[in-house]
């Protein structure tokens, strides 16, 4: 029943004028979206801890790891209300 409810929301929104489910935001131009998962060693090689720390950490606060890959931002945000310093990202060398 609520699959069923949720395609007829779906529908619904479909009909509005210039709605779009794949469309990406207007504000942002194709080539400046970053990834925003990543696997637990290379957040944790960013972060200056462990691997196992980071999963542990993880696990403790109920972050997802969804396909072997963490969402940065999620975990930056409960860093940040833990009241734990966070690094800003380094950029890629070329």
């Amino acid at each position: 029943m609520v699959w069923l409810n949720l395609m007829r929301n779906q529908a619904r929104w479909r009909l509005l004028p210039g709605f779009n489910f794949s469309a990406r935001p207007p504000d942002i131009p194709k080539g400046d979206v970053m990834a925003n998962h990543f696997t637990p060693e290379e957040l944790a090689k960013d972060l200056g801890m462990d691997a196992r720390e980071l999963i542990a950490f993880c696990l403790r606060e109920s972050i997802p790891i969804y396909k072997g890959k963490v969402d940065r931002s999620l975990l930056t945000a409960v860093m940040r209300s833990k009241g734990l310093a966070v690094p800003a990202p380094q950029p890629a060398a070329c």
